[in-house]
């Protein structure tokens, strides 16, 4: 899943994802679409721990984790059956 991290102070926003063994990367303006860099890794392993480092060196960058509002299919409501 996707993590997204924000630097008001800087006006930044970043996100990181893995998909397979690749560490994915976006850093740009808050509300832009950034910058994508990539990181392909030889295991799944190595690529959560470089998911792990690079987090820890956003946070002491002053980036903080935010949540993300659930997604429309989870909040939509489940229409009755005509009868």
């Amino acid at each position: 899943d996707m993590e997204r991290y924000i630097n008001e102070a800087k006006g930044k926003e970043w996100t990181i994802e893995i998909v397979g063994t690749e560490v994915r990367t976006t850093i740009g303006k808050i509300g832009e679409k950034g910058v994508l860099g990539t990181r392909g890794l030889t295991t799944i392993e190595l690529a959560e721990e470089k998911k792990a480092q690079l987090i820890r060196e956003k946070l002491k960058a002053g980036f903080v984790k935010v949540q993300d509002p659930p997604a429309a299919a989870e909040t939509e409501k489940t229409e009755e059956p005509e009868g």
